[in-house]
């Protein structure tokens, strides 16, 4: 996370609400940012102490590092605060069965199934990205809101 939070303020593009501003706050409210896009970088233990909505949810490959349970919970959560779309780029079967210490794999249908039935997938962007990164064994894939 903390690449990704230094990779995002880098850029300039957007306003970033790095973890440790946070980390200590009893309650984290969600505000919009004031002339950029306001991103959020937080670790699933935080979801319980978000208030507001959220508009918008991505996933690049870390929900196949969680166990299922915590995975399940970050995209219920996802929901609950409104969340209308999402982009989630993940292994279709998951990691090999016991790396990094998980009970068991999570696959790209474990991901779809907890955002269902709110968020319906809209579109498969294994195309656009296969000149890239992408793989037959990766699926990166929108989802919105019905």
């Amino acid at each position: 996370m903390y690449i990704s939070t230094q990779y995002l303020k880098a850029t300039g593009a957007v306003d970033v609400v790095d973890y440790l501003d946070v980390r200590d706050w009893e309650q984290i409210v969600i505000k919009p940012g004031a002339e950029r896009t306001r991103v959020y970088q937080l670790p699933s233990w935080c979801l319980d102490r978000l208030d507001g909505k959220v508009d918008w949810l991505h996933g690049a490959f870390s929900f196949q590092e969680m166990e299922r349970s915590v995975a399940a919970a970050y995209l219920t959560g996802a929901k609950k605060l409104g969340c209308t779309g999402a982009w989630l780029m993940s292994s279709i079967e998951g990691h090999k069965p016991g790396a990094g210490g998980q009970a068991a794999p999570v696959r790209f249908a474990d991901l779809e199934s907890a955002l269902e039935p709110e968020l319906r997938c809209s579109g498969d962007m294994a195309r656009p990205l296969s000149g890239c990164y992408a793989s037959v064994h990766e699926a990166s894939r929108l989802f919105a809101r019905v």
